[in-house]
């Protein structure tokens, strides 16, 4: 799903309808945008087709000692000059830090092509970014170098059937040498495996919440472009750690589709690890609202979570009734703000609606 924020070096393929739907990948970074007057939108294959670039403008940050706040940089360097002649507001100095970020945009006749090409930096970590691909070797100062290795790494962890395919001996292996790791797994016609570490499911289950910010609960979405397959997604459940200052995935699910049942099994995993680890811990098991979550605006994703509560507690030994299990899921889920907006974004300009 896209959120205007990209970053690192990486390439996603989307729809058309993705595209329109999200302002045509429309990003919150200060951008100046070039070419688009080449290729066709028609071509067979992205290599063809109309591309344009972005080239980030970086930012503008005070100066002054203890203060942090930031400013959108303009676009065209007259504006910038001009932005760093006033004042931030504790009376500091503004300074430009520029970017050398930069993403392509490919139309073609078949979808979109978003490649980013972010700065060479290493992963996020408690202290700073972590060690950067350079690091390594002087000659990966070269992206081109980076997505040739990153490629190499890929073909090598290939599935013997290729793709993203399923191979039941690879998974039974994989799942041998990682005991615990893979927490739910249904292979068939629907295929879902669920895996958690235990960091992960640590941070699903907290005593306390936050009052003083929207960091509670569970946040659950699909990432459709992850995978080769565009009908597979991988289905994330996520939790706020405070430890780390950040969302990180409570329980991550490969799907072979996106149907109720898909989704079923995935937040079937999510309430069984939770209720584990309250017993575990010693804490309350009944209480409903342990298990509320935020979800998009996918009716598939709706009946599977109330599916999965009704299965859940059912398991569980409950006296309720199915009806009464049902309403008690509905009350629990959330609707997502940002995928709210991107429909209503997506109805405006479906002309032929109305």
């Amino acid at each position: 799903d896209w959120d205007g924020w990209p970053d690192g070096t990486f390439e996603r393929f989307y729809t058309h309808e993705e595209y329109q739907a999200t302002k045509k990948l429309a990003v919150h970074w200060s951008c100046r945008t070039s070419g688009g007057a080449h290729g066709s939108r028609d071509a067979e294959t992205w290599e063809a087709g109309r591309r344009s670039v972005r080239y980030c403008k970086g930012v503008l940050a005070c100066a002054a000692e203890g203060c942090n706040r930031t400013v959108r940089s303009q676009v065209q360097e007259n504006r910038i000059e001009a932005q760093l002649d006033s004042r931030c507001e504790c009376g500091g100095r503004l300074q430009h830090i520029p970017c050398k970020a930069t993403h392509t945009i490919t139309v073609f006749k078949h979808g979109v092509r978003f490649a980013h090409n972010g700065l060479l930096v290493g992963v996020p970590t408690l202290r700073g970014p972590g060690p950067k691909a350079p690091d390594i070797s002087s000659v990966l100062l070269n992206k081109d170098r980076i997505s040739h290795e990153l490629r190499k790494v890929r073909a090598e962890a290939k599935s013997t059937k290729g793709g993203d395919s399923l191979n039941l001996d690879e998974f039974a292996a994989f799942d041998a040498d990682n005991p615990g790791l893979v927490v739910n797994s249904i292979v068939g016609k629907v295929t879902v495996i669920s895996i958690q570490q235990p960091l992960m499911l640590a941070e699903l289950v907290k005593e306390t919440v936050v009052t003083s910010e929207p960091v509670n609960g569970v946040v659950s979405d699909a990432a459709h472009g992850f995978w080769r397959q565009r009908n597979c997604l991988l289905v994330v459940s996520s939790a706020y750690s405070r430890t780390l200052n950040c969302w990180i995935p409570g329980v991550l699910s490969y799907t072979n589709g996106a149907t109720a049942e898909h989704y079923q099994h995935h937040f079937f995993a999510l309430f069984k690890s939770i209720a584990q680890e309250r017993a575990r811990r010693g804490w309350d098991t009944s209480g409903d609202e342990h298990f509320g979550t935020v979800v998009d605006f996918s009716e598939a994703e709706r009946l599977g979570f109330i599916a999965a509560f009704v299965q859940f507690r059912q398991s569980q030994g409950s006296t309720r009734t199915a009806d009464d299990l049902k309403a008690a899921a509905e009350g629990l889920l959330k609707g997502c703000k940002q995928h709210f907006r991107a429909g209503i974004a997506r109805l405006t300009r479906m002309g032929g609606v109305i």
